[in-house]
């Protein structure tokens, strides 16, 4: 895949404003014109699940996905190693917590603060 943010610099430098234009045939917007932006391995690849011509293939977009089982591991077997169960696992894990905290009765008249549990999608943003 050819780099949207580089592609669009490389293409104002070499074309615009007026100044000198870089003849550089293999560049990724030289390629994008011609056809060439996507790896000839790949296409022959993709042709080849298609069962087409590597030419008839005018672009694409493709999602990847890890496909191997999940396991358990870890010094005691205490770890489950999965692809995409971060979030599934977190909230069912607090929601089942907060649950089983709540369904105590003598240790919920005892307390005097509020439980909660707060999701979000926004895991992936960073701090």
């Amino acid at each position: 895949m050819a780099p949207v943010i580089a592609s669009a610099v490389e293409e104002a430098l070499g074309h615009g404003g007026g100044g000198a234009t870089v003849d550089d045939s293999s560049s990724p917007a030289a390629k994008k014109a011609k056809g060439e932006k996507h790896h000839p391995v790949l296409l022959d690849l993709l042709a080849d699940e298609l069962e087409c011509d590597a030419d008839d293939i005018l672009d694409f977009e493709l999602q990847l996905c890890d496909v191997q089982p999940s396991a358990i591991g870890g010094a005691r077997k205490e770890f489950i190693f999965s692809g995409r169960l971060d979030n599934l696992v977190s909230c069912f894990a607090s929601l089942r917590a907060l649950i089983d905290a709540s369904g105590d009765a003598k240790s919920s008249s005892l307390r005097t603060e509020a439980r909660s549990i707060h999701w979000s999608p926004y895991d992936r943003v960073g701090v």
